[in-house]
């Protein structure tokens, strides 16, 4: 399993996780960094020192953390609630 860095990581300046990576696999975005997910050996090295808390295996993660870059939050702050059409024959 992937580790892919969350919101938390936005517009944080702490690098640890790069230092720790040992395959030199996560990467700077505009405003966050990222796991390249073919180069990631699941180590886990990057979660333990992430000071906060922003790395997780890709499994548990939200789904706008797999992005591979912040195009993936804008679009989740645009996301809409959709309902279902009510049954006319059931009320």
């Amino acid at each position: 399993m992937t580790y892919v860095i969350g919101e938390p990581c936005i517009d944080n300046t702490d690098r640890a996780c790069v230092e720790q990576c040992p395959v030199d696999c996560i990467y700077e975005g505009d405003r966050k960094l990222y796991i390249h997910p073919a180069e990631c050996i699941d180590c886990g090295a990057c979660e333990v020192v992430c000071p906060v808390d922003a790395i997780s295996v890709d499994r548990i993660a939200d789904p706008v953390d797999r992005h591979p870059d912040d195009r993936g939050l804008r679009r989740s702050a645009q996301r809409t609630s959709v309902i279902a059409p009510r049954n006319r024959e059931t009320g």
